[in-house]
């Protein structure tokens, strides 16, 4: 049921920060079934992509904590994504922070 929510959510750009809170990790974690990969990845992709949208949507407006915390679970998502890094580094310059972009470029 929260899978199918999810789905819903993440398919309407209006809903991605619902989607977002909806999603908790893998599909039936722990089970290590060859028919769960392809869903797995499907939904981790469509998670992924609710956080890049969050974070365009909180950059066009101006909200840089917001789109830093989307940033950072993309990150904690996926920690090698260099995109996620990339946006990341702009919303800290964006919001004036460049020592911190600095700063978040070393840790990467």
């Amino acid at each position: 049921m929260d899978v199918d929510e999810f789905v819903r959510c993440a398919a309407d750009s209006e809903r991605y920060e619902q989607a977002a809170r909806l999603y908790r990790g893998d599909l039936l974690e722990g089970v290590d079934e060859r028919w769960l990969e392809e869903k797995r990845r499907e939904l981790s992709l469509r998670y992924s992509a609710c956080l890049l949208g969050s974070i365009a949507f909180h950059r066009a407006r101006r909200s840089f904590a917001e789109a830093r915390r989307y940033a950072n679970l993309l990150l904690a998502h996926d920690p090698w994504r260099e995109d996620a890094l990339r946006q990341l580094l702009v919303v800290q310059l964006d919001a004036g922070n460049r020592a911190a972009a600095v700063a978040e470029y070393r840790r990467f």
